[in-house]
């Protein structure tokens, strides 16, 4: 009789893409083996999920449900830190699930079906019902299978301490080390932006196809992933990556909130100046701001500097020093005319570059003109019915705004403000939205607190749909997703306290919607709890 040779669908390397730099031991095969009994059972026939999920996200699944119970042997802290989250922000310590018998120091089935229900809505791009049956069924043999190996898993607690350990003396590098393992390699946040990179250098690629021939593929693809370790907001509670590692770190207070600061990125043009024993000199060229950056951020001589030559990078600043972080793109040294176009170039000027009294003015300029806002409109949103009545309302806004600037009174001063008021009595008209678009759509105008004006042609369509009566199915589901994806906190509360919920609803089950707007938002649209900045500039220096 011929024995039939079984081969392990998952192999050392992928247990390994989620976790910190070392080799594979011993510790990892026996989770390994783990994580190849839970692929067997997932991606057997018999659990239904084999044939709408692709092979490779049932690998993945397995993977990172193995990492979740690693989680657990190790008190690593990634899950408890997500249900401390949850429960500062929701008061309970999951969405969706009945929580009787739920204990947050041990393995729970909830757990188990949360996180797949998560990671597959993200990784597959589907839209699954919490409870679905599959989800629950496989959520109990995750639970049933890692529970009986508690006693004889294998742990490193000693390893994810130290390693987790940030001191005030920790060198950035160091810091910048554990940064990009809470980006790409853990199994929390790991396979959801690593997606996301791959996507954008895809987008890239097809949008540039000789990109690859003029920069080399991989320093491309380290400079994306520089700029996703800061600023992308993850699915999971809508934090950053630095957000993340603050939480989960075994640090003192300042230093979390210096890890958390690390979001304040600045990206630009910067032109080299002096240096000193201690840093370099860089003068970020938009704001004219001067940069003392730490001397072991950049790697070369002092000989192979060039005053006024010009470079493009990142700075972020860890504990009271500014560190390079990610590539530096050397210029060279230019013309009067190219630094000038630079900076009065509005676009891209990073709010950071500013000095703390600038960005305190930029905030006051911006608390000014919603106040404005607000006076001119009479409301924070604002319905047109084509571009064009916007524009011309837009418009008189603007003049408005410079109109009150003047210190006296004149007779065509007060004939413009009469004109505002005629404008403003027509945009004031009360009808029903789906009679001021007709059948083209509108356009709305809402002023972000803190941040300034929002114009969105979908927040118009999303309005004028929460107003109606009744929707059709497909009206509803697609309601549902414009919401939340498009929808910033402010512009979400704002709208349902003038039209109502009634309307949302998700599309493949009767699940709390409003109860849970927070929940949705995070998860549709993360990126939209990042810290407020506003959208508007000083002018240049001369």
């Amino acid at each position: 009789m011929k024995s039939r040779l079984s081969i392990a669908a998952l192999v050392p390397q992928d247990w390994m893409n989620y976790h910190p730099n070392r080799r594979f031991e011993v510790y990892d095969s026996f989770y390994l083996k783990l994580a190849n009994r839970l692929f067997e059972h997932v991606n057997g026939a018999e659990t239904s999920l084999r044939s709408t999920f692709q092979r490779d996200d049932l690998k993945e699944l397995a993977i990172v449900l193995t990492c979740h119970f690693e989680d657990f042997i190790n008190d690593i802290g990634l899950w408890k830190a997500f249900v401390r989250g949850n429960q500062d922000l929701y008061n309970r310590p999951l969405p969706f699930y009945d929580l009787e018998g739920y204990d947050p120091e041990y393995l729970n089935p909830q757990d188990f079906a949360y996180f797949i229900w998560h990671f597959l809505s993200k990784a597959a791009h589907k839209s699954i019902l919490p409870t679905a049956p599959p989800v629950l069924l496989a959520a109990q043999y995750c639970y049933d299978l890692f529970e009986a190996q508690i006693e004889s898993a294998p742990d490193k607690s000693d390893y994810y301490r130290q390693w987790l350990t940030i001191g005030e003396q920790t060198p950035f590098f160091e810091v910048k080390q554990r940064l990009q393992w809470m980006a790409f390699g853990n199994y929390l946040l790991g396979p959801e932006i690593n997606r996301a990179v791959k996507q954008a250098m895809l987008e890239i690629v097809e949008q540039n196809p000789d990109i690859t021939e003029r920069v080399d593929p991989g320093k491309l693809l380290y400079m994306l992933q520089d700029d996703f370790l800061y600023k992308r907001s993850s699915t999971w509670l809508a934090r950053t990556t630095p957000e993340w590692l603050a939480e989960v770190a075994h640090c003192s207070q300042p230093v979390a909130a210096a890890i958390k600061g690390l979001v304040q990125k600045v990206t630009g043009n910067f032109q080299y100046e002096s240096a000193d024993e201690g840093h370099y000199y860089y003068r970020y060229i938009r704001s004219n701001r001067l940069f003392p950056v730490h001397r072991k951020a950049i790697d070369l001589p002092l000989s192979k500097m060039q005053p006024g030559e010009m470079s493009i990078f990142n700075l972020v600043k860890w504990r009271d020093d500014w560190w390079l972080s990610g590539a530096q793109v050397a210029v060279g040294i230019p013309s009067k005319a190219e630094l000038d176009k630079i900076r009065i170039n509005p676009e891209g000027v990073n709010f950071y570059s500013w000095t703390e009294d600038q960005q305190a003015s930029i905030r006051e300029l911006a608390d000014e003109q919603e106040a404005e806002f607000l006076e001119f409109f009479g409301t924070r949103l604002v319905f047109f019915a084509n571009k064009k009545a916007m524009q011309t309302a837009l418009t008189a806004y603007q003049n408005y705004h410079n109109d009150r600037k003047a210190e006296t009174s004149t007779p065509e001063l007060e004939a413009r403000m009469a004109h505002y008021g005629a404008i403003l009595a027509e945009i004031a008209k009360e009808k029903n939205l789906t009679e001021t678009f007709g059948a083209h759509q509108g356009m709305a105008v809402f002023y972000e607190p803190g941040e300034g004006v929002i114009i969105s042609p979908a927040l118009a369509e999303i309005c004028k749909h929460l107003e109606k009566p009744a929707l059709t199915k497909p009206e509803s589901d697609a309601l549902f997703y414009t919401f939340f994806k498009e929808c910033t906190p402010a512009q979400a509360r704002y709208v349902l306290e003038k039209y109502s919920a009634r309307n949302l609803r998700f599309p493949l089950g009767d699940l709390d919607v409003e109860g849970n707007l927070d929940f949705w938002l995070r998860f549709y649209h993360p990126s939209a709890f990042r810290e407020v900045l506003p959208n508007m500039s000083l002018l240049p220096e001369e």
